[in-house]
């Protein structure tokens, strides 16, 4: 069947490369969103909006993808409504390389604007508290620059690794007060301790200050388990505003099997509750967590498209998974009940078909990656090669 698949693939996906005419863009349909009980909230049409996409990987390791050509991809064939772009920090990122690294950024958001699409500006660092005047001033640039426009919202600090509550508390509340001296409404993504994962800090030691704000969530389907899925349905259910603006079908590093069997419990959480996610991630990288293969074209376009042959097994499930969300403006995606199906066509119904079987054979057992307790955080290990160069 994958061969079948490649070899009809490339004329349909030409075909699907291209906005429907007449076609709401996700910030023409929603427009301003605001936080409101635990949902990001369209003031357009007053209903619950869950945002769904991709994560751009570390800007300093792939920068080749951080174009205009990738935006509109992923916008008119993957059917993203957001995006977040991680703009790293370390390791020869923002700090070292500070105009460039904001070159990407802005590049990225414009083209995103341009698109109608919504934008995560990820300050992307595992110890951001240690860079709080230079993340207060990043973010005051971006909030001047961005803060009259509905599409951009703020991911102030990456998976946290050891930081205790107060101090990101702290860090949250002295970053977002400069956002919001330039941009009073637009949505800022508040960090939770242990790599985004405990999550109930936010129910049981206090929330930020700023209420037009939604805490970050993370896993890994072959990593997490049903402990952690436990967590994020606690949490949402006593009303935390939550986003999963990462995600991936591997191990917690980045590489080793993916689980696609647990992936669908965790969406079927998200989706219960409206929460919104980004998966990770588009890299030229030999990992499993990669969405594309290291030969994909940087410059995806009609002529030079993303084939079935240039996405790897987690880029397609998570690309079917996209595209099967009511698309902007539908009448299905303003009813939280709503089921997120779409009629498919007979290719999309053919890949579907391909993920059902890989489904099918994954071991229907707990992931093997262990479980996430309620304080304990992951292993050091799980995120080192999700932060190493290509």
């Amino acid at each position: 069947m994958r061969l079948w698949i490649a070899a009809m693939g490339v004329g349909l996906w030409v075909l699907s490369t291209a906005p429907s005419a007449g076609a709401a863009t996700p910030v023409e349909a929603w427009g301003q969103l605001r936080v409101e009980g635990k949902h990001i909230v369209s003031t357009k049409t007053g209903q619950p909006v869950q945002l769904t996409g991709m994560c751009l990987f570390w800007s300093q390791w792939s920068g080749e993808l951080w174009n205009a050509d990738v935006v509109n991809w992923l916008a008119n064939d993957w059917k993203c409504t957001v995006l977040r772009i991680s703009m790293g920090i370390e390791a020869g990122g923002y700090l070292e390389n500070q105009a460039k690294e904001k070159a990407k950024v802005i590049t990225v958001v414009d083209a995103c604007i341009k698109r109608g699409l919504y934008v995560i500006i990820d300050w992307h660092d595992h110890h951001a508290e240690n860079h709080l005047a230079q993340s207060k001033a990043f973010f005051a640039e971006m909030a001047q620059r961005y803060g009259d426009t509905p599409n951009v919202m703020y991911e102030l600090y990456n998976e946290p690794e050891m930081t205790s509550w107060e101090t990101l508390k702290s860090y949250s509340n002295q970053v977002t007060a400069e956002i919001r001296k330039f941009d009073p409404d637009n949505i800022v993504f508040v960090p939770t301790m242990h790599w985004d994962r405990t999550i109930e800090v936010v129910q049981n030691s206090g929330r930020v200050n700023d209420k037009n704000s939604v805490y970050v969530v993370h896993f890994y389907t072959a990593h997490d388990n049903q402990t952690h899925l436990d967590k994020i349905e606690r949490a949402a259910n006593a009303g935390v505003p939550l986003f999963t603006t990462e995600w991936g079908m591997s191990e917690g590093s980045g590489g080793g099997r993916i689980d696609p069997k647990n992936a669908q419990a965790f969406w079927a959480v998200l989706d219960k509750h409206k929460i919104g996610h980004t998966n990770w991630s588009i890299v030229h990288k030999d990992e499993s967590s990669a969405a594309i293969t290291t030969n994909a074209p940087s410059n995806p376009t009609a002529a030079n498209p993303w084939t079935d042959a240039h996405l790897t097994p987690s880029g397609k499930l998570v690309r079917e998974k996209l595209r099967s969300y009511p698309p902007p403006g539908n009448a299905a995606s303003k009813d939280p009940e709503a089921k997120s199906e779409t009629p498919v066509s007979s290719r999309d119904a053919t890949l579907r078909a391909y993920g059902r079987a890989l489904v099918d054979h994954t071991n229907a057992a707990p992931s093997a990656g262990g479980s996430t307790t309620a304080v304990p955080a992951p292993a050091a290990s799980a995120t080192t090669n999700r932060s190493g160069k290509p």
